[in-house]
Parts: structure tokens; sequence; C-alpha cells
């Protein structure tokens, strides 16, 4: 009975060291073959710090698309007062013919009053904003010059302020939640 009870004992020692060895735990080394390669998990985008796993396709990242969604439209501020908003891109939507008065609206960009509280209006990036006579005014070639106080006649396409980056925050309080961007 005691050689049948130091067999087991040996047995279950070679087991638990043969288990041992496989969960040391510690970096695999080079010419292991289930090993991932650093120079791939790199090139995948992934990280080879330890403890983290490579991005697989970029599951887990639908915040980041959430927020690529929202904000679909990037705009620039030029001057320091008033401020004028101008983009190289063209939203999607529905143009509309619009009429109203330009004005230094909140936080001192260029907005849009026609009745309603002041709304941002955005230009195509081409628009020069300068002083004409003393006023602050801007110039593109879709609406020629419009000097602050005027009223002026334009073709635009309404987005929602949310889905809008680059707005200086001064310009977002008092403003409706919309912008207009002035089509060229």
């Amino acid at each position: 009975m005691a050689r049948a009870r130091g067999r087991g004992v040996a047995l279950v020692a070679l087991l638990m060291g043969a288990a041992l060895t496989g969960c040391t735990g510690g970096e695999p080394e080079q010419g292991d073959p289930g090993a991932p390669d650093a120079r791939q998990t790199e090139e995948a985008g992934g990280s080879t710090a330890e403890g983290e796993a490579p991005d697989a396709g970029g599951e887990g990242d639908e915040g980041a698309a959430d927020d690529e969604a929202e904000a679909s439209l990037t705009v620039e501020a030029d001057g320091d007062g008033p401020i004028g908003l101008a983009t190289p891109d063209a939203p999607d939507g529905e143009a509309q013919e619009l009429s109203g008065m330009l004005i230094t609206g909140p936080g001192g960009c260029f907005a849009v009053e026609d009745g309603a509280p002041p709304q941002l209006v955005v230009f195509a990036e081409d628009a020069e904003f300068v002083l004409r006579d003393a006023r602050p005014s801007v110039t593109t070639p879709a609406i020629g010059t419009v000097a602050v106080g005027e009223d002026f006649d334009f073709t635009a396409v309404e987005v929602p302020l949310g889905a809008v980056d680059g707005v200086p925050d001064e310009c977002v309080d008092g403003a409706q939640e919309t912008v207009l961007v002035v089509e060229e």
C-alpha cells in the first residue's frame, strides 16, 4: 500500500510540474509558433504592451463610430471677433432658399437673424471675413459681400449643432440648435 501511495504522489507531482511549466505567465519565447509576432501586432494596429490584446477589427470602438457620426461637419473659426466659421465640407441634406440679416450673434460669431433666435452661419472655406466701411463683413462667390446689419438671400443646408465640430464654445450660448451652412 505504501508503494501505491508513493507512485500516486509521484504521478501527482509530475502532472503538477507539467501544468506549471505551461502556465509560467512569462513572455513567450521567440521560437514559440503560437506567439504573435510583435511586428504583426503593431501592423494590425494593436498594442504590444504586456497584458493588452490587439484590437480585433475595431470591435468595442462603437463609441468612436458614434462620435464620428455625430460630428459630420468640421468648421474652423476665423478671427477674434467677430468670428467667421468656415468649412471645406459640403453637408448632406436638402438646400433651402433663405433670407435674413447678417449679425454678430452669440459669442461674436457671424449669425443670421430672421425674427427667431440667432442661427449660426457657416461659410465655404474660400469666404473672406473683413471689415468693410468699419463694419464686419463676409465675402463669398455665392453671396458677394454682405456686412453686418444687411439683409441677404442665400442657399443653405440646416445641420444640427451637435453634428458640427470646431464651433467655439462662446458661440454656442444663445444660438439655435442648428447651424446654416451656406452653399457655394
